[in-house]
């Protein structure tokens, strides 16, 4: 069983958002994030905080989480891409984001129970 979930208020709906950037966390999510019973359930939020001045979004999933080494390594900007080419969307999102924002963007991962939680935090602009 699948399940998706989007969640975001009206406002927030007039947010540029670079391409690809969400849709990649989707797909990690919809890879790695089964859960026990073998379904997929993966949701996306958007919130505006500060009054528009920042776009937090949050994927979700309810699977095994994330290896606490692993992620470490991902919240300090550390883990490369492997010579398998895994994790080259995620070292590729990061650059783009530090790239389009000059360093005013956040990326973070966090596990919860169950489940990882991806959340990137950008300016907000239309």
């Amino acid at each position: 069983k699948h399940s998706l979930a989007i969640e975001a208020p009206e406002e927030a709906l007039v947010a540029s958002v670079p391409p690809l950037i969400v849709q990649t966390f989707v797909e990690n999510a919809d890879k790695y994030g089964i859960a026990d019973d073998g379904s997929i359930a993966v949701s996306v939020s958007v919130e505006l905080i500060h009054s528009r001045e920042l776009l937090r979004i949050r994927i979700a999933d309810r699977g095994p989480g994330i290896p606490q080494a692993e992620l470490d390594l991902l919240n300090e900007g550390k883990l490369e891409p492997g010579s398998d080419g895994g994790r080259i969307g995620i070292w590729n999102i990061r650059r783009r984001l530090s790239i389009l924002y000059h360093g005013r963007a956040r990326l973070c991962f966090h596990n919860s129970n169950p489940g990882a939680i991806v959340e990137i935090e950008t300016p907000f602009t239309e």
